[in-house]
């Protein structure tokens, strides 16, 4: 298979990366669809008239920028797209997989009442402890578990919550049962290693990184009714910024 990339050995820009970039215009342009297996390490090395020591950190960028995957005794594939999402977008998580074509399923992994600590009571803006609702869900895209969240709900704010299914659309149950609509949220993204928990839970390998957003979520009224913290797949996700500045 001939890719069809051009090296300039004279050039200032090292020769791994030169080879890295075209393969990742070529997958973000759709040359290379997801699936395609690229051409192995000799084969490029021989076509470009470079070291496989050059090709292979030319494939291991593109690894770990999630444009490639290793399929042990097969070889190196271009990757499935990734979900592309606003890191200021409070669409729900049901809602903004669906817009985007693909069927999800959520599976509850833990659901209970428990007492407010003194994190939540500042997450939250509780003068007390108080019950809330902890919701941890799996959420599934084309059988696999893509993320991970777990949720905090004010039980004085959303009573008796706990009757309805929580494998469909939390937000919908929200806005149509309590007349609560998000409007704003606060918080920060951060990345963490996966432990052996989030690696079993996510079908992961164990210390691969994983995106985790914890956030506050408002009404126009500015009054708190949520805190949720979501870890993503970052081989499943990528985060584009979309922001103006206000003059």
């Amino acid at each position: 298979m001939d890719i069809d990339i051009n090296v300039n050995k004279n050039s200032h820009i090292p020769i791994f990366f030169q080879i890295q970039k075209q393969i990742k215009e070529k997958i973000e342009k759709s040359d290379l669809s997801p699936g395609t297996q690229l051409p192995t390490e000799r084969n490029l090395s021989s076509e470009l008239g470079v070291s496989r020591v050059t090709i292979r950190k030319a494939i291991r960028g593109l690894i770990s920028e999630g444009y490639c995957k290793k399929e042990v005794g097969k070889g190196i594939f271009v990757a499935e797209n990734k979900f592309i999402t606003n890191i200021h977008d409070l669409e729900g998580t049901s809602n903004f997989i669906k817009r985007r074509g693909f069927d999800i399923e959520t599976e509850v992994v833990e659901e209970k009442i428990i007492k407010s600590n003194d994190m939540l009571n500042s997450k939250l803006e509780l003068s007390s402890s108080q019950e809330l609702l902890f919701l941890k869900r799996l959420r599934w895209v084309k059988d696999e578990p893509v993320m991970l969240e777990e949720t905090y709900l004010p039980l004085e704010i959303f009573p008796e919550i706990k009757k309805y299914d929580f494998e469909n659309s939390l937000y919908e149950i929200i806005k149509e049962e309590y007349d609560v609509y998000p409007d704003h949220s606060k918080g920060f993204f951060n990345i963490l290693m996966a432990t052996e928990k989030e690696s079993d839970l996510l079908n992961i390998q164990l210390n691969t990184p994983l995106l985790v957003k914890e956030v506050t979520t408002y009404t126009k009224e500015d009054n708190p009714f949520e805190y949720n913290k979501t870890i993503f797949r970052t081989d499943k996700f990528k985060f584009i910024v979309d922001s103006k500045c206000n003059s």
